[in-house]
């Protein structure tokens, strides 16, 4: 039989082939590491429920480490490596993580191709998500979530923007009909802002020329540009609300220039040909009536299919 001793109480080193260690009651310390003064040490003891716990205490004797099976397990006085000895963070994990996970859980590591990955693993038609939260938080705050083909992003408790399985982006609405659909409770739009100077616009093109055309405001002078072919500028409103289209000033008549130029006060058509065309269709009549203060003080029209 093995022999069995109260207590042992060696100096210098111990070689033994198998070592049983039987305690004789709940909490009572099995093996005990420590130097010459007590501190740093290191021991494995029997916890409540016959359960076996490690602790590891730092050299000012307060506790670091624990692995307890039924309550709290922690490292606390450094950084945690896995799969590396020399960890940089709180928790660093070097090593394979499979590219097609099967097991429900969060895997961390690094694929076939060496990218760094987080998965977060559910049940079979199930989610994954990260949550964002304070202390005094009872619940999440914000939140990333996926699965079933879809990515959702919430803040404040309540989903805001979401991916749908056919890339459909949609803000504040769950069931995007388009690439980009944004639904407002109320009053809502699409806000573009540059720097003072600078030009804010939305631009439209195709797989040929990302910028066929487009609207665009150029805060240098204050005016709204319609862009047409080749993104030039078709129509622009100035800051005075001329409405010009072929020009870029409202004096088109008296520079002698080409295009129209349109006011709350006058109207201006300028062209190397024709100017101006009015046609009525149908039976005579006035074509143009000329008024003063609302009251007609003359036309331009037809009778028998002649001016008068």
């Amino acid at each position: 039989s093995s022999p069995t001793f109260a207590g042992v109480d060696v100096t210098g080193t111990v070689t033994a082939d198998g070592l049983v260690v039987d305690s004789s009651g709940a909490s009572t310390t099995f093996v005990e590491f420590k130097n010459s003064t007590g501190s740093g040490k290191f021991d494995i003891k029997q916890g409540g429920s016959n359960n076996t716990i490690v602790r590891g205490y730092n050299s000012s004797n307060a506790e670091t480490i624990r692995l307890d099976p039924t309550s709290d397990t922690f490292f606390n006085g450094g950084n945690v490596g896995i799969g590396t000895s020399s960890p940089a963070s709180a928790l660093q994990v070097s090593g394979a993580v499979a590219n097609m996970q099967t097991t429900k859980g969060v895997h961390l590591g690094m694929t076939a191709n060496s990218y760094a990955a987080i998965e977060m693993v559910g049940a079979s038609g199930g989610d994954g998500w990260i949550d964002f939260k304070d202390v005094d938080d009872a619940d999440y705050s914000e939140r990333i979530r996926g699965g079933t083909g879809r990515l959702d992003f919430h803040t404040s408790g309540s989903e805001r923007m979401r991916i749908d399985s056919s890339g459909n982006v949609g803000i504040g609405t769950s069931s995007p009909t388009g690439q980009l659909h944004i639904k407002g409770d109320a009053d809502m739009g699409i806000r573009v802002e540059s720097a003072a100077g600078g030009y804010s616009a939305i631009s439209f093109g195709d797989s040929v020329d990302p910028v066929r055309g487009g609207i665009t405001y150029y805060s240098g002078d204050n005016s709204l540009q319609l862009r047409g072919y080749n993104n030039s500028e078709a129509m622009r409103i100035d800051s005075s609300a001329n409405v010009l289209v072929g020009i870029t000033a409202s004096n088109v008549v008296s520079a002698n220039g080409e295009g129209v130029a349109l006011s709350a006060t006058n109207s201006q058509f300028s062209a190397a040909g024709v100017a101006i065309y009015a046609n009525r269709k149908g039976s005579d009549g006035n074509i143009v009536d000329l008024r003063k203060d609302g009251t007609t003080v003359g036309s331009i029209g037809t009778t028998s299919g002649m001016a008068t």
